[in-house]
């Protein structure tokens, strides 16, 4: 079964509808962070 991370994030809750989420690669996994509109200067 393929699943798809940033799917699961927001169904567990920690991202809603709005939220800017920057996606980074790390150890060959991608990390998900919620970012503030004025830090994407």
């Amino acid at each position: 079964m393929i699943e798809n991370p940033l799917a699961d994030e927001i169904l567990r809750g920690a991202f809603k509808a709005g939220d800017l989420i920057r996606v980074t690669a790390e150890d060959q996994q991608l990390k998900f962070e919620k970012k503030e509109a004025s830090s994407l200067v």
